[in-house]
């Protein structure tokens, strides 16, 4: 169930503004301090807001969104799959058998080893602190990669960078899925005073936010690019308790995919 709103009516923002924080290594210190809190606190609704506190409603929702998955990235036998932002593993858990390998890779040391209990000692999976912007593997590591509920906690600085490290990290014809937690192309997030109250409400310590994640990511998916979008669309399936239907706010999802060598081949010798 849900804690008592630690913070309901009073003068501390919930909100941290990332991006305020001048330098990389000072940004990934702070997300981990952020995240390790929130875990410690309440790691069932900081890693889904939409679970409501329940634990079974967590669950659901991480076996309702690993299906998802499946079917749009079409994980088979051969897959090698990078759960970016993998929290305390609520997805990761329902992904097991769907891919040889999967690493798991997080900012908050407190969620990476919540992950570890509840995955147990399964032999086909990697966890992996993230401390920077720059990923821990080499080129062509993974077929696939997801980001879930990721982006909208990230600097503007890291969000570039992962858009190319994942790219780097997949083989050509990779495919990357993320959920936006945005409304579109806006420098600010909509609505803030109602973010703040809704997180209070939740009883969230502090959390990260992003200051321009839908623009930037307007811009990294429009044109040419180390990713290509494939498709779009507002059915990810986050779901609130006892509502059969998904969550209206935090359904956009984007699919993309890192060009074939063959392709990237001929762009890069035609004339401009």
């Amino acid at each position: 169930m849900l804690s008592a709103p630690w913070n309901l009516g009073g003068s501390d923002d919930p909100i941290c503004a990332i991006d305020a924080v001048v330098g990389e290594a000072a940004q990934f210190e702070r997300m981990a301090q952020l995240w390790d809190a929130n875990c410690r606190h309440n790691a069932l609704v900081s890693c889904d807001f939409y679970c409501g506190g329940f634990a079974e409603q967590f669950e659901r929702n991480g076996e309702r969104i690993a299906g998802f998955l499946r079917r749009k990235l079409a994980l088979g036998p051969d897959s090698r799959l990078l759960d970016l932002g993998c929290g305390v593993g609520r997805v990761a858990r329902y992904l097991q058998g769907a891919a040889a390998g999967m690493a798991l890779a997080d900012v908050s040391g407190c969620m990476l080893a919540q992950a570890r209990l509840r995955l147990g000692e399964a032999a086909n999976c990697t966890f992996t602190p993230v401390n920077a912007n720059r990923l821990p593997w080499p080129d062509g590591s993974f077929t696939h990669a997801i980001a879930i509920d990721l982006v909208q906690h990230l600097p503007e600085a890291s969000l570039r960078a992962y858009f190319a490290e994942v790219a780097r990290v997949l083989v050509p014809g990779g495919l990357f899925l993320l959920t936006t937690g945005t409304g579109g192309a806006t420098d600010k997030p909509p609505d803030p005073w109602l973010s703040r109250q809704l997180l209070r409400l939740l009883g969230l310590r502090p959390l990260p936010i992003g200051s321009r994640t839908g623009a930037v990511l307007a811009e990294l998916t429009r044109g040419p690019g180390p990713l290509q979008l494939r498709e779009g669309g507002d059915d990810f399936p986050n779901q609130l308790p006892a509502l059969p239907v998904a969550v209206p706010f935090a359904g956009r999802y984007l699919l993309l995919s890192k060009p074939s060598t063959a392709r990237l081949t001929v762009e890069r010798t035609l004339p401009s």
